[in-house]
């Protein structure tokens, strides 16, 4: 399989979060992190942001369904598209991972080349989604690579946008820093279950 190939794997979806949807977010995460419930995520050499987990905080308990909806709405329109056959990403019957807004700051948040797969715990994911929150003018780019570590696909932050992209080894990419404002984004995985 080329590269052309892998990246048509990679979908972008324009305005699949409103605005205000967006803005209500952001204003929450930074209510929330003031006061001091944000977790700070930095691994030299990997990763650098703030995040919150949905499920842990309440604040963000009435935001769940609207983003669980669109993630399973672009999913199904994913696979149509795809043509990929109910086997072989069976939608009907995946749960998904808690929600997790993140905040990469101005001149210093990014996270370095890595998949969203690495190990046993991880390898129940089958979809990955992110949805930016607002729009970055310079830098914060998601960058996906082939294997020979080429850029195959750039992608901007914009204010309610999806991307939405298997998890796996071949599908290598980074979230770099942003220069004109801090960005923010959701992420979550659809997940494969035992269930049949």
């Amino acid at each position: 399989m080329t590269s052309q190939h892998l990246s048509n794997f990679i979908k972008v979806v324009d305005h699949a979060l409103s605005p205000e949807f967006c803005r209500t977010l952001i204003a929450r995460f930074n209510s929330a992190h003031a006061l001091g419930q944000a977790d700070a995520d930095h691994i030299d050499g990997l990763r650098d942001f703030d995040s919150i987990m949905f499920h842990h905080n309440a604040t963000f308990s009435d935001a769940i369904q609207p983003v669980v909806t669109s993630m399973i709405a672009q999913a199904v329109t994913y696979c149509e598209e795809r043509q990929i056959p109910e086997a072989q990403l069976p939608l009907g019957s995946m749960a998904y991972e808690g929600i997790r807004m993140k905040r990469y700051v101005k001149g210093e948040g990014r996270f370095l080349t890595h998949v969203d797969v690495g190990d046993a715990r991880t390898a129940k994911r089958a979809l990955s989604c992110f949805w930016y929150l607002n729009t970055v003018e310079l830098g914060g780019e998601t960058l996906f690579f082939d294997q020979q570590g080429n850029t195959i696909l750039t992608v901007k932050p914009q204010e309610g946008r999806l991307v939405i992209f298997p998890p796996h080894w071949m599908f290598p990419h980074s979230g770099e820093v942003p220069i004109s404002g801090d960005k923010f984004l959701l992420g979550s995985y659809l997940h494969y279950t035992t269930d049949k």
